[in-house]
């Protein structure tokens, strides 16, 4: 057939941005077409401890959420879903941040990390995969994909079992994503509490 007139020349730069640290939506500008989404997934939450009073199996800490970042293609004028990952409680997983179109489709996820393994009794995460503590995964066709840090035991000089790191972002107080540290407690350590994982974040350009 014959070839259609021109389209309008574009900026040839980006020309809008915005963060999400709340699920929310966003609507395509338009003359845009493509966005580039960058998402980090919940980090799980840490394990309880096992043994008698001074918690002598410690729980494991929990997981970090996953990165994935992609330009996608959007079209003008619709509206697109963005659901932030929420940190896993104790003996919780954390959940994935996804960017969703109007019918509900996933365009890019960054899963959220698995829960610290629970010293004082077994769950399916202690016998299959996910296992326990494992990082969160991202989408297999992100161009960018990194899965999330793996929660870890205690540690004999700090008396603390980790969660996987989380991801320091420009302006945040804190770092994002992160998984929760899990409980221990020995004759030689104080309490350490169990604690939820961190939330997950978005970021759009376009």
């Amino acid at each position: 057939g014959p070839i259609g007139p021109t389209g309008n020349t574009g900026t040839g730069v980006l020309n809008g941005v915005q963060d999400f640290t709340a699920s929310g939506t966003w609507t395509a500008p338009s003359g845009v077409t493509r966005v580039i989404v960058a998402l980090w997934g919940g980090g799980g939450g840490g394990g309880q401890c096992g043994g008698d009073i001074f918690c002598d199996t410690p729980g494991q800490g929990g997981g970090s959420g996953a990165y994935a970042s992609s330009v996608l293609t959007v079209t003008p004028g619709s509206t697109y879903t963005v659901t932030i990952g929420a940190g896993g409680a104790s003996e919780f997983d954390g959940t994935s941040t996804q960017l969703t179109d109007i019918s509900n489709t996933i365009l890019l996820q960054a899963g959220g990390g698995v829960q610290g393994y629970d010293a004082g009794s077994s769950k399916t995460c202690t016998f299959f995969s996910p296992f326990c503590g494992s990082g969160g995964t991202p989408s297999s066709g992100a161009q960018i994909g990194h899965a999330g840090a793996a929660g870890v035991g205690p540690s004999s000089d700090t008396c603390l079992a980790s969660g996987g790191a989380g991801y320091p972002i420009q302006g945040f107080p804190t770092t994002l994503g992160g998984g929760g540290s899990g409980v221990y407690s020995t004759s030689d350590c104080s309490v350490h509490p169990s604690t939820t994982g961190q939330n997950g974040y978005a970021l759009l350009t376009w």
